[in-house]
């Protein structure tokens, strides 16, 4: 529907009627058929000085002439109308459509050309249309300040630059937003400092889990206070040498100083690497529309990162193969006792489930690989397959789960494709304020 309503635009922007190009809507068919005989008797003349790509300087659209009397039209989403003809006519071309209505006309100038209704083409060596998430990510950026020999790879079909007033950090934006949605989509990727955390994330992911929500709480916070009007799913998982935690969101739109009509989304990952002193940040935000084609692109750059650490999540040797299955039974960890679970293995060497090791200490088979959960005197698997706090875990109370409630501010089922339905809050049920990172990439 989108690319649909662009094609309309195009039309309407290069008076696709008769009357606004100066023309006779009623015109005859042996008018008609006179235009079409005129283009046929002109093709031969020299059209060298119009073939090419032109862009128009202030619309997304491109036109592209050859020297053979044709022409095509194609917007920045790569939709394209034509093919037609066009023919000296005055001091320029006339474009006319297959059925030999009169498109637009072009007339040349010091710059570039300029078409029937004043707008201005500049010549373009290629065409250039908006970002994708199948495009090919062929330009390199190294990040400013303190991670200057870290680089991340992204497509050209965007531009890579500093924040000013954000250290560690670049903005994404697409070359050709210009005039269209994707005015409102950008990528930010960065180095942002932390403390306080280390000494919770040597335990496993189940301990881990509660700091992470708490860094990516705090992260959101200070990108876009009082801009948040829902905070919807995280998923948080153990990589290997790092914790990740993905967040999804709405935000106000007055994040844009034009307020764009359409909801705001933002995906935002956290990633932990070890006792660095920084977690690394990536966040896409546009329209609702377009957020799932900016998060892909995302998530395709961060997997260029340069940035890594010898740090690892588990703190013992990671098993490399699953355990062998073994039939459920009941145990009684939950006094908080280390006796070995037999796990949830259903049997099947790809269904994820919870095991023991030797030692009692729980772990989770994701299908693949093995990632550590927690001690098994801080843990245990239940009858149901499922891992659980031991009574006497002894956990330390700060304050994290008076700040942050998991189950009610994020929730694991939900489809960030979905429709966002009654999260999409009233406006005036909110407090804004001048801070936050929206104005950043305009």
């Amino acid at each position: 529907m989108k690319r649909q309503n662009a094609l309309a635009a195009l039309l309407a922007a290069l008076c696709l009627t008769a009357t606004a190009c100066g023309g006779t809507p009623e015109a005859s068919a042996a008018d008609t058929a006179a235009q079409n005989e005129d283009a046929a008797v002109q093709t031969d003349a020299d059209l060298s000085a119009y073939a090419g790509c032109w862009k128009y300087d202030t619309l997304p659209f491109y036109m592209v002439l050859n020297e053979d009397g044709e022409w095509i039209a194609v917007n920045v989403y790569g939709s394209q109308v034509g093919p037609g003809l066009y023919h000296p006519d005055g001091d320029g071309v006339t474009l006319v459509m297959d059925d030999g209505e009169t498109l637009t006309s072009f007339t040349p100038t010091d710059s570039g050309l300029t078409d029937a209704a004043g707008n201005t083409l500049t010549a373009w060596d290629y065409i250039m249309l908006l970002p994708t998430a199948e495009d090919e990510l062929n330009m390199t950026a190294s990040f400013p300040d303190d991670f200057a020999n870290v680089t991340i790879q992204y497509p050209v079909q965007m531009n890579a630059n500093p924040i000013p007033g954000i250290p560690n950090a670049l903005a994404f934006n697409a070359e050709m937003e210009s005039g269209t949605e994707d005015y409102y989509s950008n990528i930010f990727i960065g180095f942002e400092p932390i403390s306080g955390y280390d000494d919770k994330m040597t335990q496993g992911l189940a301990a881990a889990r509660p700091y992470m929500e708490q860094m990516l709480n705090e992260q959101l916070a200070a990108m876009y206070a009082g801009k948040i009007l829902k905070t919807v799913a995280a998923d948080c998982i153990d990589a290997g040498n790092y914790y990740s935690i993905t967040g999804y969101v709405w935000l106000d739109p007055s994040v844009f100083d034009d307020s764009p009509s359409e909801p705001v989304r933002g995906i935002i990952e956290v990633r932990y690497y070890g006792p660095t002193g920084y977690s690394l940040v990536s966040m896409a935000v546009s329209l609702d529309s377009r957020i799932e084609n900016y998060n892909t692109i995302r998530s395709n750059m961060l997997a260029t990162c340069s940035y890594t650490t010898d740090w690892l999540t588990a703190p013992k040797p990671v098993p490399t193969a699953a355990p062998a299955a073994q039939a459920a039974s009941t145990n009684t960890a939950n006094t908080g006792s280390a006796a070995v679970s037999s796990g949830s293995d259903s049997g099947d060497y790809g269904t994820p489930y919870y095991w023991n090791d030797e030692d009692g200490d729980i772990w989770y088979w994701n299908g693949s690989s093995n990632e550590f959960i927690g001690y098994g005197s801080d843990y245990y698997i239940d009858d149901d397959g499922q891992y659980y706090e031991s009574n006497d875990a002894g956990w330390e109370d700060d304050g994290v789960g008076d700040t942050f409630d998991y189950e009610e501010e994020y929730y694991e089922d939900y489809d960030p494709w979905s429709d966002p339905g009654d999260t999409w809050g009233d406006y005036e049920d909110y407090s804004y304020d001048d801070e936050g990172w929206g104005d950043y990439f305009e």
